[in-house]
């Protein structure tokens, strides 16, 4: 299936995890990949490794919490590829597991990385997909975003994520501008690599809370992004997409418990 031939996507937080998977995804159905990373070797081990699939692919490496950065972002895409199709806000990260350890400092880095950032890469790409006519904005949230799950500014940031999805959705729809957004469950990422460090059997734990009896994968993500930001999905705009294994239906832990089953 390419249903991103001769599209060029944007991904942020392309460079390892979820970022990683759909830029694989996308490539393998034909798009032309920009992914930018914080992270340089992350980053250029990605931009190889699509690059030895024959994908049409730049890397920049980039902090999407700095202006200058973001701006830089914008003229290299343009140099290289001209406009953008899709735009991927996928980089994100958590930085205080719950209120007492947020402090003004983390609370800040929380916001600026997982809604700030979206913001300022949105802003610059909007306006060439409005001289376009048309494209597609796929956000990054979190089940967090609408559910207390720990990391209260993580959490707030991505709550943020779906009101300005549903803002874009809105005022851009008209211009032939998609927005929708994604809320992961638990997905086995590196950032979860230090939980692990110190409980090995965390996600044994964990997918005890999932009706579908496993946490997520990274390629649960890119499928969701894969399909969110085609052609195919052009009716849907505004819409919030939980792939958490069915985590938010309802208290799966607390019906077993109930019914013994």
């Amino acid at each position: 299936m390419q249903r991103y031939a001769g599209k060029n996507v944007l991904i942020s937080g392309g460079g390892s995890g979820i970022g990683h998977a759909i830029c694989l995804r996308l490539a393998a159905e034909g798009a032309n990949i920009i992914l930018i990373d914080k992270d340089l070797k992350g980053g250029q081990t990605v931009e190889q490794e699509l690059k030895r699939q024959k994908t049409k692919v730049l890397f920049v490496q980039a902090d999407i919490t700095s202006e200058a950065d973001v701006e830089k972002v914008h003229k290299e895409a343009t140099l290289f590829f001209g406009t953008i199709d899709v735009l991927v806000n996928n980089a994100g990260a958590a930085f205080a597991e719950n209120y007492a350890m947020t402090t003004l400092e983390n609370w800040n880095q929380d916001i600026a990385l997982n809604l700030t950032g979206h913001y300022m890469l949105t802003r610059l790409f909007l306006p060439d997909m409005e001289v376009q006519g048309k494209g597609a904005i796929t956000n990054i949230s979190s089940v967090n975003g609408a559910q207390s799950f720990g990391n209260p500014a993580y959490s707030a940031a991505k709550a943020g994520v779906i009101s300005f999805t549903q803002t874009l959705a809105i005022e851009y729809g008209p211009k032939g501008i998609r927005a929708n957004v994604v809320l992961p469950g638990t997905i086995e990422t590196p950032v979860w690599q230090s939980r692990k460090n110190s409980r090995p059997e965390v996600f044994e734990l964990v997918k005890g809370w999932y009706p579908v009896g496993r946490v997520g994968r990274p390629e649960d993500i890119a499928a969701a992004v894969a399909f969110l930001s085609a052609d195919e999905a052009s009716f849907i705009n505004g819409a919030s997409l939980n792939v958490d294994g069915g985590l938010t239906a309802g208290n799966f832990r607390m019906i077993k418990d109930i019914t013994g089953e």
